[in-house]
């Protein structure tokens, strides 16, 4: 890890999960490493997600929403509380597959990643093994993990921040989302020590490309 990118203010985050929490539990094991952000809490679209578990080994608060339908009315009204109670800076999608209700305190300060170069295979119907299997099946060269702002829309928002990953010919759509995952969990924790630390986003809304 570069120091340059640890800074001395400490931003309190919370990650929205929906699945198995293997990006929640990266960005656990790099906080102390990073030095500039604390995990307070875990949002979870399900009670019976397995993040919900590490969130609880590790004594992390857990608000569990109902965030089917219209996210606007007063569903999201707790959450919001939750949040505005916890002095959050940071929401920090992680595996999370629903549509997360944006509220002006944090629309920029609310990211997702995902698993290809966006634009390329993202938007409704892709996430996880899905969209794996859409770049093999198109025969693409490269593969990659996106962040980028979180708005509206699925896998909208402006880009952050890019790693690509090449597609080797002997790959299959579980081969390239492992070597996917390991570009994700070195890229994450880094783009939010940045974005923390006021050295990303760049300037005119360029994406900054990182390499492993």
């Amino acid at each position: 890890m570069n120091s340059q990118m640890v800074s001395s203010n400490m931003a309190d985050v919370v990650v929205a999960v929906s699945g198995a929490g293997r990006s929640l539990q990266n960005l656990i094991d790099q906080q102390s490493a990073f030095g500039n952000y604390r995990i307070v809490g875990v949002i979870a679209s399900s009670a019976k997600c397995a993040a919900v578990q590490i969130a609880e080994r590790s004594g992390i608060e857990v608000y569990v929403g109902d965030f089917d339908g219209d996210m606007k009315n007063s569903k999201s009204d707790g959450l919001y509380r939750w949040l505005k109670s916890r002095s959050v800076e940071w929401i920090v999608l992680a595996g999370f597959l629903k549509l997360m209700p944006i509220y002006d305190e944090w629309r920029e300060r609310m990211i997702n990643i995902h698993p290809s170069l966006l634009p390329k295979y993202g938007g409704p119907g892709y996430y996880g093994i899905r969209v794996h299997r859409s770049v093999i099946d198109q025969g693409d060269s490269y593969s990659g993990a996106s962040i980028h702002f979180v708005n509206e829309a699925y896998d909208d928002g402006q880009l952050i921040a890019q790693s690509r990953v090449p597609v080797l010919a002997t790959d299959n759509a579980e081969t390239l989302a492992s070597r996917v995952f390991e570009v994700e969990c070195k890229l994450y924790p880094i783009v939010l020590s940045e974005l923390i630390a006021g050295t990303l986003p760049l300037d005119r809304a360029e994406t900054k490309i990182y390499e492993f």
